[in-house]
């Protein structure tokens, strides 16, 4: 599945909130989550712009392989998911196989959704809230833009990581 992603930093939650409301959003996840990502010892996988991420969501685990795409304005991937029945036994796997953990972090997130959209809420520990649109092409992304009166030129193109390096400067 394409993913095409664009984060906006110092945001008015509540506002937000409202406007999808209005939209007719559903809440579809309001939890904590822990991600993993894993990389070959030489760290081919990273060098090759892709991802191999285990992610869990309440109790739900996920492990995602994600090739990066080019973008005009935002993050773009190819992504391939897969439910998983253990977080602890999946990673195990992959240490056992070589792999090594390049990062790890745990955030709260609260999921919105309307068909074609995935509207993303993320608080990580001494940083603001963020939210993270998610849909299938740039012309949706400026989309959902639109419909929340959001400036898509404000948007960030980065990864949680960079988003916390942002804060820490």
């Amino acid at each position: 599945m394409n993913e095409v992603e664009l984060k906006f930093l110092e945001i008015d939650v509540d506002a937000i909130v409202a406007k999808l409301d209005k939209l007719g959003a559903k809440k579809v996840f309001d939890g904590d989550m822990h991600a993993c990502y894993l990389d070959a010892a030489d760290g081919a996988i990273k060098r090759e712009n892709k991802v191999l991420r285990i992610r869990t969501q309440g109790e739900k685990v996920v492990l995602a392989y994600k090739e990066k795409n080019k973008s005009e304005f935002a993050s773009s991937s190819t992504e391939t998911e897969i439910d998983v029945s253990d977080y602890g036994t999946t990673k195990s796997i992959f240490l056992k196989l070589g792999y090594v953990v390049t990062k790890e972090y745990s955030k709260h997130r609260a999921s919105y959704k309307l068909p074609g959209f995935s509207f993303e809420f993320d608080t990580i520990n001494g940083i603001p809230t963020f939210l993270e649109l998610e849909a299938t092409s740039e012309d949706d992304i400026k989309k959902a833009c639109l419909m929340l009166d959001l400036d898509v030129s404000k948007g960030v193109d980065w990864n949680c990581f960079k988003v916390q390096d942002h804060y820490k400067k």
